[in-house]
């Protein structure tokens, strides 16, 4: 599934729904922490973006 219908769907979801998605998906950012790299680049594009 793309991220674009991905995001269709979960627009369709009763708030609830949402709400409990977006728990697991912070859970599972909690436990699978992004490499350095990653974050490191998105700061970086978070900054060019204020520009």
């Amino acid at each position: 599934m793309l991220l674009q219908e991905l995001k269709e769907q979960v627009f369709k979801l009763p708030p609830s729904d949402r709400l409990e998605l977006a728990k697991a998906i912070l859970e599972s950012l909690q436990h699978n922490p992004m490499p350095q790299s990653y974050s490191s680049e998105a700061a970086l594009n978070k900054g060019s973006q204020a520009i």
